[in-house]
């Protein structure tokens, strides 16, 4: 008899040790899991924005982005874009992207420049990194990717631009 209990409680104590070594081992793939998402977030941001430098948007952030409309008309909008303060923005933009289109990497004279809204949720208030450099056609392009009903216009990744380029 106490073999038998000796036998029971050794097993109890392996099965202790597999349940703990179970959870440790489903928390270690849990981390992995999520360690991977998150550089599945990185490189999708990486590609959907463009730049060369890596950045870390969460998908709650950017799901609102898509939704986000400004409440603002389209008069309003206009107006804002022949304000001082618009032009003195548009100047820096052109400035801090070399004159260049930032989808094709073009070289262009001011003039032949547009500056985009990644996306209007600080419209009136943009950051350098709401904005981005673009010549006409590659504006309209991407406008004409994105549709107008979203809130949020990244610049194209390659596949994209392809895509856009074939049904343009």
């Amino acid at each position: 008899m106490a073999d038998l209990i000796g036998f029971i409680v050794g097993w109890a104590i392996v099965l202790i040790i597999f349940v703990s070594l179970g959870k440790g081992i489903v928390k270690a793939l849990k981390v992995r899991k999520e360690n991977k998402e998150e550089a599945t977030l990185k490189r999708r941001a990486e590609a959907q924005f463009g730049f060369g430098e890596m950045l870390t948007s969460c998908e709650a952030e950017l799901e609102q982005l898509h939704e986000y409309k400004p409440d603002v008309s389209y008069e309003e909008y206009e107006e804002y874009l022949d304000s001082p303060e618009w032009k003195k923005k548009r100047l820096a933009t052109i400035k801090r992207d070399s004159n260049c289109c930032q989808q094709c990497g073009s070289r262009f004279p001011i003039n032949e420049l547009e500056v985009h809204h990644i996306h209007y949720k600080r419209l009136r208030k943009e950051q350098p990194e709401d904005l981005i450099t673009l010549c006409e056609f590659h504006h309209e392009l991407l406008h004409e990717f994105h549709g107008e009903k979203a809130g949020y216009y990244p610049v194209l990744t390659m596949f994209q631009l392809t895509d856009a380029l074939r049904n343009y």
